[in-house]
């Protein structure tokens, strides 16, 4: 765009409209008529200097999805170093205008759609508008259920609220779509896969209006205290990138945390990362246009529990795969994109940055400077990243005063329980359904194992190197057993001490992510060869598989599992706000399950600690229970399971200091008619809110 400077005078005039806006302007909402066109025209600029061979959509797309990346990374800096307030908003944003002085190259013309097999059906334009119309009509009937089935009462699973028919037409969705692009001249086939995967990876967000998880909403609470402080005490080690993405909306557009948050992941999954992960199947892989594209669209074909709900460790993954995608494109050489994508995933979340990291320190030794001593260079950084994570968690007890090695202390039989995930297992004990369910389910590691060796050993064939990013998984992997071994994580609740271990491991997954897919899209481009019925039956099996999945990463209540998790309640909502209207200027505690505390962080953020005594050190607790830390968990926890209630009450009250507590129970919770009855047996007085989904008493302290 060197001979059309119009464009960079149009998006100096828009940057220059922003940053007066942001101060200037009462309705910030007028913040989205020129924010939102700012990011996609300095994304045009950026994806046209670093990808001038790109088709223009891919261009555009992987540019605005860089420039979220430069946003959370600019963040992260001013949060550290300064803090992140509308000043350093401002000056994020004018940071873009340093795009204004690169020199790009006139872009390539859009390449055309290459011609693939058919499968011989046959049919020309009826056929594809047959498809179309009816890939359509699913999509309706998918967004119809989903805005159809949300709910404000605690539910487990989101597959208890919708119809049953759902499963039933995404795989149709899914199919139509697979034969779309493998049966027709489509030219805007991933323009017809975004709506159907929106609605793939946005489940809970049209299921769960109130809010999904807890610890969604200690970040939204957080996300809202640095708004409107600039920083918070004391600045948490990670997460920063996401929260520099949600101040940097909230402070342009006004839009709430609460929705800019929830909407974050899905948006920059779907809408900027997977052009590049298009693009790099199609350059790594050596895939046709068409190919590439049914493998992109496919993603969800892998379960995807970490990307169901926006949290930093799930955008930092989405942040990896857009590193992983990058650096396949440059044939695993290093580039300013691939960069920018790694540093996101870093300050997002080390769990999902460092195995990035690694991945672009590979990248270097493959340049032309090491190339005598390469091979060298490799052993020692292989080496030398196998313990990077848990040099992490050694550098963050030292900064925390915290002794988290166990190097005297060894149990490798804990390691006994993650390889045994690592052996396929067949399980005949329910239905054919449930059984096909779990037959996918429950051998996912040892299926992507095998799937990425074998599609390792094709490309080493094609003379297409892709041995990198096994490396990096296996290396990531390892990082997950040493972190298992070395580091105590005693300090964790007992549910929680394998979570890091667990998300790292998921981490690694990610690495095999395109391997996965282009093998998934070699077989399917290998159906011509078997024949009509047999091709159209692997087609099947493809989208059942895909439906596997979808079903797989929600949570789910069947008879293989048990969900435990309820979400928070119209109810919940309620009954924090009482309690807070009821107490008055007076200090009090809560006692609750952390569906009531999640909540309640949200709508009052961190409202009042309290100092008191643990262990013989001084130290402060929430006034809710906070199940990764603090004492009030077990009291309520000893309330709610056999312990007399008002002693335990008055207990709690004495060791915080308060002279008054609420005592909340959900009517999921464990034999609540028989908690509720004892409970209002000791209460001084007590409230029934949503025709008894909640149950709020209240205690106040015998003189």
């Amino acid at each position: 765009m060197q001979g059309k400077p119009s464009i960079k005078i149009v998006g100096g005039t828009f940057l220059a409209i922003s940053i007066i806006l942001l101060y200037a302007s009462k309705t910030p909402q007028a913040g989205w008529l020129f924010i939102i066109p700012t990011l996609f025209i300095f994304g045009t600029i950026l994806g046209t200097w670093l990808f001038p061979t790109w088709q223009r959509a891919e261009r555009v797309f992987t540019g605005t999805g860089l420039l979220i990346a430069w946003i959370a990374v600019l963040g992260s800096l001013f949060f550290y170093l300064w803090k992140l307030d509308v000043n350093a908003i401002a000056l994020i944003t004018l940071s873009f205008g340093s795009l204004l002085f690169v020199k790009i190259k006139k872009p390539a013309p859009d390449e055309q759609v290459l011609q693939n097999p058919s499968l011989g059906i046959k049919g020309g334009a009826w056929h594809f508008i047959g498809l179309v119309t009816a890939y359509g009509l699913f999509i309706v009937a998918l967004a119809r259920m989903l805005t159809q089935s949300a709910t404000t009462i605690s539910i487990r699973s989101p597959w208890e609220v919708l119809p049953k028919e759902f499963l039933l037409v995404f795989f149709l969705a899914v199919l139509a779509l697979i034969l779309i692009i493998k049966t027709t001249r489509a030219k805007f086939a991933m323009a017809l896969g975004i709506p159907l995967l929106f609605l793939t990876f946005a489940i809970t967000f049209f299921i769960y209006p109130i809010g999904y998880g807890f610890d969604s909403f200690i970040h939204h609470a957080t996300e809202t205290h640095i708004i409107e402080n600039g920083t918070i005490t004391p600045k948490p080690f990670s997460y920063i990138g996401q929260y520099a993405l949600v101040s940097f909306l909230h402070q342009h557009t006004g839009l709430s945390v609460e929705l800019a948050d929830r909407l974050l992941l899905p948006i920059i999954l779907i809408f900027f990362v997977l052009f590049a992960l298009r693009r790099g199947l199609l350059e790594g892989f050596k895939l046709q246009w068409r190919a590439a594209t049914l493998g992109t669209i496919l993603l969800p074909i892998i379960p995807f529990t970490q990307w169901i709900v926006t949290t930093p460790q799930g955008l930092g993954n989405v942040f990896t795969l857009f590193a992983v995608a990058l650096t396949l494109n440059k044939k695993f050489k290093p580039s300013i994109g691939a960069a920018l994508a790694t540093a996101a995933a870093l300050v997002t979340h080390p769990i999902s940055g460092m195995p990035a990291v690694i991945l672009f320190a590979f990248t270097i030794l493959n340049t032309h400077i090491f190339k005598k001593i390469k091979i060298g260079l490799q052993i020692f950084l292989a080496i030398l990243s196998s313990f990077a994570v848990t040099i992490l968690f050694w550098l963050y007890g030292i900064f925390t005063g915290q002794s988290l090695l166990k190097l005297n202390n060894l149990n490798f039989n804990s390691l006994y329980a993650p390889l045994q995930k690592i052996i396929p297992q067949i399980s005949h004990k329910f239905s054919f359904w449930d059984d096909f369910i779990y037959l996918f389910g429950q051998n996912l590691i040892p299926i992507a194992i095998i799937a990425a060796i074998l599609i390792w050993i094709l490309m080493m064939r094609k003379k297409q190197k892709i041995g990198l990013l096994i490396a990096v998984a296996i290396i990531t992997v390892v990082n997950a057993a040493l972190l298992l071994l070395l580091v105590d994580f005693s300090y964790l609740p007992l549910t929680e001490q394998t979570g890091y271990v667990a998300r790292l491991a998921g981490v690694g997954l990610i690495f095999l992510i395109p391997i996965i897919l282009s093998g998934v899209v070699f077989l399917l481009w290998q159906t011509d060869k078997l024949g009509k019925t047999l091709g159209l039956g692997v087609i099947i099996l493809i989208a059942g598989i895909a439906t596997t999945s979808l079903y797989l990463s929600y949570p789910h209540q069947d008879a293989y599992t048990t969900e435990r998790g309820w979400s928070v309640s119209e109810a919940d909502l309620e009954a924090v706000y009482f309690i807070n209207s009821n107490a008055g200027s007076k200090d009090f505690i809560v006692l609750s399950n952390q569906s009531v505390s999640a909540i309640a962080l949200q709508e009052f953020g961190f409202k009042k600690y309290y100092p008191i005594q643990s262990d013989g050190k001084q130290t402060e607790t929430f006034y809710y229970p906070i199940p990764t830390g603090g004492p009030l968990y077990k009291y309520f926890y000893d309330a709610s399971y056999g312990a007399p209630i008002r002693e335990t009450v008055t207990a709690a009250m004495e060791n915080v200091g308060v002279d008054l507590a609420y005592f909340v129970v959900d009517n999921y919770w464990w034999k609540a008619d028989k908690l509720v009855e004892r409970a209002k047996q000791s209460a001084d007085a007590w409230i029934d809110i949503g025709d008894g989904q909640v149950h709020v008493f209240k205690y106040e302290k015998k003189k």
